[in-house]
């Protein structure tokens, strides 16, 4: 079934967005935020500092969280074929 969804995805025209948090801190674990209020995550096991979203919807948000050790300055990049790469970093 893998394998069908990646070649929809490239024959729409759509990829992978990233969210990478991994500059300057030691990533311990990461989860995709599923719903807020209750406080639902889904954790990603497998290379915890970079999150695959498979879609981030116009017009609204998607959440990440990281457990993290370290408290220096950190970068967040969110890295997308379509939608290009942004990076915020803390502290400055």
């Amino acid at each position: 079934m893998q394998p069908a969804i990646v070649l929809g995805m490239g024959a729409n025209g759509l990829g992978v967005s990233r969210a990478l948090g991994r500059k300057g801190i030691d990533v311990l674990a990461g989860m995709v935020v599923i719903n807020d209020d209750m406080n639902l995550t889904k954790e990603q096991s497998y290379n915890p500092d970079q999150i695959e979203i498979s879609n981030i919807p116009g017009m609204s948000a998607v959440r990440v969280r990281w457990i993290v050790s370290g408290n220096n300055d950190y970068t967040i990049i969110v890295d997308s074929d379509k939608g290009g790469r942004v990076e915020w970093t803390s502290g400055t």
